[in-house]
């Protein structure tokens, strides 16, 4: 789907900030369960598919991202 990722998170962000890699609705825990779901957090580290030596020293070229999707009906539906 994507050449040169290197690496590729997702996380769960919840409505207290907590951000874990899932939701639990079976642990003592009443703030990570899947109706406290507000978004997600997506990163990845993304390289150039060959090497040039004129960028970044002849090295493959690699640059972070960091995406954080949090649709908006989430949070109309908590504030109603």
């Amino acid at each position: 789907m994507a050449y040169g990722v290197i690496n590729w998170d997702t996380w769960l962000v919840f409505t207290d900030g907590d951000v874990l890699a899932s939701a639990d609705p079976d642990d003592g825990d009443s703030t990570n369960d899947y109706d406290d779901l507000l978004g997600t957090r997506i990163t990845a580290t993304l390289a150039t598919n060959r090497a040039d030596i004129r960028v970044n020293d002849g090295q493959v070229f690699t640059r972070n991202f960091e995406w954080r999707v949090m649709p908006r009906n989430l949070m109309y539906e908590r504030n109603r």
